[in-house]
């Protein structure tokens, strides 16, 4: 149940698919968020079949490094997962910092200054989103992020069980609210902001029909549904992990219940605020956030002159967000010290940083490692205009990462004969062929859908801003330079083992029992 809690706050719907939806909304108007939704749901369901097959093969911590280790080569699992889950959680740490300016701090104090009509709460809420706010804030998710993964994982799930608690509450809350409230676009604030939006040259020229905005959408419904395995990068750790049908129900489960979550909330924000408001707010945010009627996120901007019924109502929107966030952010260090664990202890990096704590047995020095590295993307990405670059560079590296994974697993069967036979993943086929390989192949191929739309809907968003070509090549070269790094380091800390120790690394990569 855990383990289900914990991919179900990965995916995360309010806090992960707030930007993708607001972009969509922005940039494909016409297009239908629940079918898209669908659409991805389908796609990354064979992704989660790959990755239960596989954690119950193999189900050790750092899942993600184990399976293209062993079916792959080392060279591949260490050089795609440093870069996927190290240098890209580091990255990944830094858009937190963003997000809690934006999604989960920020918006407490702009909402609390309306309710207590306090100008300095409000002067707060919009510093946080400056680029000091901003480090701030980034340096408070790196700190507490390091803390609730130091503190153990028994101590993690009993928080994540707390706050899961406040959450479905609030979401309970929020989705009766929808369901019985009227035309939210009628309110005074979107109608401004649906002229100003309008004034400054929003609806873009956008000549493509329902079906093709409905599929350039999957990409972005896909952003965090793709994430539903996240647990596997701690599998060694939990209970049952080595069970199929357990890892089913925690991965396709967890899943299919925010895919549901996200589009009933999508559904209802859009029949109640509806697509041209929506579609211009969003312009305001991302294009022209000094025309906004408040620095916040457009979801709250109703707390303007409205009642007091109202005002409870965006308390209870940033109670949801806070909950989910705060028990969201450290995931991205939880998954990387696991894989920082098990390739120590493979010798591809120093023994130390697999170092346990006694008591709590976190890999504390991994931990303290990663956190203190995350500091450097913290304060670029607060310094930097260009948002969107590092949030698509770690979702292209841990794309790339997710579908070697499970082409990894279509290939399992036939790379890693005698390994597969002994494996449970060899009991289940579909018309004689093994489903790992099937669902396998059929993702792998998928992600090259994907990454055609995302790079339709890319241009669209950010190549006006950096011209024509640049955007792409940008994202090219910090992709590259990110597996430039992985491989530096794989072959300077093999380099340095093999000459202090005198051991061959090949010696280390047998069979996982």
């Amino acid at each position: 149940m855990d383990a289900f809690l914990y991919n179900a706050m990965t995916i995360n719907a309010p806090i992960g698919l707030s930007i993708p939806f607001l972009v969509a909304a922005m940039v494909h108007p016409t297009g239908s968020w629940v079918a898209a939704t669908i659409v991805a749901a389908i796609i990354c369901a064979t992704e989660g079949i790959v990755y239960a097959l596989l954690v119950s093969t193999m189900p050790r911590s750092g899942g993600e490094y184990y399976f293209q280790s062993r079916i792959l080569s080392r060279g591949t699992g260490s050089v795609v997962c440093l870069a996927a889950l190290v240098l890209g959680g580091m990255i990944w740490v830094a858009v937190e910092g963003w997000f809690a300016a934006y999604l989960a701090v920020g918006p407490l104090f702009v909402v609390a200054s309306t309710v207590t009509h306090s100008e300095a709460l409000l002067d707060v809420g919009a510093w946080l989103q400056s680029p000091w706010g901003v480090l701030l804030l980034s340096i408070a998710v790196i700190g507490w992020s390091a803390l609730a993964n130091t503190l153990g994982l028994r101590v993690y799930a009993r928080l994540q069980r707390a706050l899961w608690v406040v959450a479905v509450a609030a979401l309970t809350t929020v989705l009766i609210v929808l369901l019985t409230s009227s035309d939210l676009s009628r309110l005074p604030v979107y109608q401004a902001a649906t002229i100003q939006a309008a004034n400054l040259g929003f609806p873009d020229a956008n000549a493509q029909g329902w079906l093709a905005q409905t599929l350039l959408i999957v990409p972005l419904t896909s952003f965090t549904l793709v994430y539903a395995a996240w647990s596997t990068q701690q599998a060694g750790e939990i209970k049952r992990a080595s069970e199929p049908r357990v890892q089913l129900v925690v991965i396709l489960g967890a899943m299919l219940a925010t895919a549901i979550v996200s589009a009933v909330l999508g559904a209802l924000v859009v029949d109640r605020f509806g697509s041209v408001t929506l579609g211009a707010s969003a312009f305001l945010f991302f294009r022209h956030p000094e025309s906004m009627p408040l620095p916040v996120i457009p979801f709250f901007w109703f707390v303007v002159a409205t009642s007091w019924a109202g005002k409870i109502f965006a308390i209870v929107l940033i109670v949801l967000f806070n909950s989910l966030f705060w028990m969201y952010a450290p995931n991205a260090t939880l998954a990387a010290s696991r894989v920082m664990l098990a390739m120590s202890s493979d010798r591809v990096l120093p023994r130390w940083v697999g170092i346990l704590h006694f008591r709590t047995k976190a890999p504390v020095n991994a931990i303290a490692s990663f956190s203190l590295l995350c500091l450097v993307p913290s304060v670029v990405f607060a310094f930097s205009n260009q948002w969107s670059l590092p949030l698509a560079t770690v979702a292209i590296v841990n794309s790339v990462a997710f579908a070697l994974t499970c082409a990894a697993g279509a290939a399992f069967p036939y790379v890693q004969r005698e390994q597969y036979r002994e494996s449970i993943a060899a009991r289940y086929e579909v018309l004689g062929m093994p489903l790992v390989t099937v669902c396998g192949a059929a993702f792998a191929a998928s992600s090259a859908l994907l990454v055609f739309l995302d790079w339709l809907t890319w241009k669209q968003v950010v190549e006006p801003f950096l011209g024509v070509g640049h955007g792409v090549m940008v994202l090219a070269i910090l992709s590259l330079v990110l597996y430039a790094g992985s491989l530096v380091a794989y072959v300077g800390f093999s380099a340095w083992r093999r000459s202090h120790e005198g051991v061959e690394l090949e010696l280390w990569y047998t069979e996982t029992p």
